[in-house]
């Protein structure tokens, strides 16, 4: 335990844990808000919706977006960076299966930009780690793909890299 050094030569103030912290001077409880799935949903939807979009237009592929996911959101120093997964199908297939897709994004004044978009297979296809070791997703439930690919992070971003910088 430190102590703490007065402006005086040689005067020792008390140590911080011997006293109590006054009713008053203590801050509020923060009121944490919980949203509801729908609202969840509601504000992943613009963020899936560009990420399906930029996976078509680069691909070729014609995918529709069912349902979106889940969302993690990381502020960085001059961008927002965002993982999402979400749920699509295609198009022009009669019977197509809903298959799962991770996407990042970022978000630099207001201008939305997607990076990466991966198609990651038949959900129930789908096992093991969540976040696959991504450092910025460790408390979130964003599904990662397996073999990484992911632009914004670079080295280090996951846990299992020999680089890795814990943030």
């Amino acid at each position: 335990m430190a102590d703490l050094r007065s402006g005086s030569k040689g005067l020792r103030a008390k140590r911080l844990r011997s006293r109590s912290v006054p009713a008053w001077l203590a801050p509020p409880p923060r009121k944490v808000r919980k949203c509801t799935p729908k609202e969840l949903q509601d504000f992943v939807m613009p963020y899936a919706t560009d990420a399906i979009s930029f996976y078509n237009e680069s691909t070729g592929a014609k995918y529709k977006l069912v349902e979106p996911g889940d969302i993690s959101q990381v502020r960085r120093a001059t961008y927002v960076l965002y993982h999402i997964d979400f749920m699509a199908k295609k198009t022009d297939v009669a019977d197509a299966q809903e298959e799962m897709f991770f996407g990042e994004l970022t978000s630099t004044k207001n201008v939305r930009c997607v990076k990466f978009c991966k198609c990651m297979g038949a959900k129930n296809s789908i096992s093991g780690d969540k976040n696959n070791g991504c450092c910025y997703c460790r408390f979130y439930n964003v599904q990662h793909p397996r073999g990484g690919g992911l632009m914004a992070g670079r080295a280090g971003l996951f846990t299992d890299e020999a680089n890795y910088r814990y943030y």
